[in-house]
């Protein structure tokens, strides 16, 4: 039973994946394949589920992540088998309302695939860095929902089964290309652009991951605008084109998580030379607090009054934290929430949040419903840090 539930993602794409291929082997033997049900593709589709729901296993710590994973799997995986319905629809039901849907779905089949490639590197850059990209995520969704109402309203559907566009209205037939063009750029190349940007911001010991991220977006990218310029005309420059989409959907899933479970270095001297701001000024000065230029007594007082932590005073942090970033968790561990640290720390709510899930990356915490990282990271800062602290506390 354990087994079972270690591998329950691979189980679940199990029997999905047998009803695509027997779909697709239906409707080759009724209709014969078109580009979505060539075997090319649908081995590409396969082997590309099953590499995005491992990465989703890897990628531990994160319910967002291992939920969006294996969602992509699936869709990854239901592309074939909508074209393989399509094709038996057009047979059984050719001309009626069936037909229409059926061939309306797989035509826009292939539109969140190519959303992801945006989706997937801003969820891992807001797990790593500062803040979120939620409106480019819904620049992308918007484009994505006008390219599909294109495609369906405007457009000669489901080449090569071929039906009359839904609305026959001329300027349409050149408003859909163009919409579906600007969604193929933005959807391809705002991934790599919101992750290079947000490695050029972050210090050190962020930048490095979201570098990362940054090269599987990129190589992405790429792998398809290159694979969809030189693919020649026809099924099999269309099958040569889906093969290179699901490759480009493994490369940016499995970079981004490695971004996200590799082992990180402490920050070197070079790294702390480099992000002057986050490595020399851990706190509050003097001057921030009582508001005159003294000199510093022993013991700063923070800036509710109350005097710092015996375990910052002497300089200690966490091995594998920044010491901001240690700062952060430690008050975490005397309790208080993001607002009451944010107050001791004269610090925004929304940049303790961002340290906090640094923090909690960085420390290989559990996820899940059934775990709170907030107590986790409170019971590995006294493990780690404060001397005795360890002694009967139950490790994360």
């Amino acid at each position: 039973m354990t087994l079972l539930r270690e591998h329950r993602p691979v189980a679940l794409l199990a029997a999905p994946a047998l009803a695509v291929v027997l779909l697709v082997v239906l409707s080759r033997v009724a209709s014969g394949p078109v580009a979505g049900t060539r075997a090319p593709a649908v081995l590409a589709a396969v082997l590309t589920a099953v590499a995005l729901v491992v990465a989703a296993a890897v990628g531990q710590g994160s319910v967002r992540w291992r939920g969006a994973l294996t969602t992509l799997a699936l869709l990854t995986l239901a592309y074939p088998g909508t074209w393989a319905v399509a094709v038996l629809t057009s047979g059984a039901a050719a001309g009626g309302w069936p037909e229409r849907v059926a061939v309306s779905v797989a035509t826009v089949a292939h539109l969140p695939l190519l959303a992801a490639f945006t989706l997937v590197p801003v969820l891992a850059v807001s797990h790593l860095g500062p803040g979120t990209r939620t409106r480019v995520a819904w620049v992308v969704v918007g484009l994505g929902v006008a390219a599909a109402l294109s495609l369906v309203l405007f457009l000669a559907d489901g080449e090569p089964i071929g039906l009359p566009a839904l609305v026959p209205w001329g300027p349409g037939g050149v408003l859909g290309p163009v919409v579906n063009l600007v969604f193929l750029v933005v959807a391809v190349l705002a991934g790599p652009v919101v992750a290079l940007l947000a490695a050029w911001r972050a210090p050190g010991h962020a930048s490095r991951r979201l570098a990362l991220v940054a090269a599987a977006a990129l190589g992405g990218a790429v792998l398809v605008m290159v694979c969809g310029a030189l693919a020649p005309a026809g099924t099999a420059g269309a099958t040569l084109v889906l093969v290179a989409m699901d490759a480009a959907l493994v490369t940016v899933a499995l970079g981004c998580t490695y971004a996200l479970v590799a082992p990180q270095r402490e920050p070197s001297p070079a790294d702390r030379a480099a992000s002057p701001r986050e490595e020399t000024q851990p706190g509050p000065t003097y001057r921030d607090v009582v508001g005159e230029d003294l000199p510093a007594p022993d013991r700063l007082p923070t800036a509710d009054g109350q005097p710092a932590p015996d375990h910052l005073l002497g300089g200690d942090h966490h091995p594998v934290l920044t010491p901001r970033e240690s700062e952060v968790v430690s008050l975490l561990a005397e309790g208080l929430s993001n607002a009451g640290i944010a107050a001791r720390l004269v610090l925004s709510q929304r940049t303790v949040d961002a340290h906090l899930r640094s923090a909690f990356v960085k420390l290989d915490l559990p996820d899940g419903p059934e775990h709170n990282r907030r107590v986790h990271a409170a019971v590995a800062w006294r493990s780690d840090v404060v001397p005795g602290a360890g002694a009967g506390a139950p490790h994360a």
